[in-house]
């Protein structure tokens, strides 16, 4: 499964960087955001 860096937030002072699967993308012509690489980031 392919992984990813992604920022979790846990309080105001605990911000995490975690693996996390990496959310599949069904038809990323489709997405608006696809020049967004940040935004499929899931918390």
């Amino acid at each position: 499964m392919t992984t990813m860096k992604a920022m979790t937030y846990y309080g105001e002072n605990d911000i995490r960087f975690e693996d996390r699967p990496k959310p599949t993308i069904i038809d990323p012509n489709r997405c608006h955001h696809q020049n967004d690489q940040n935004h499929h980031l899931w918390y």
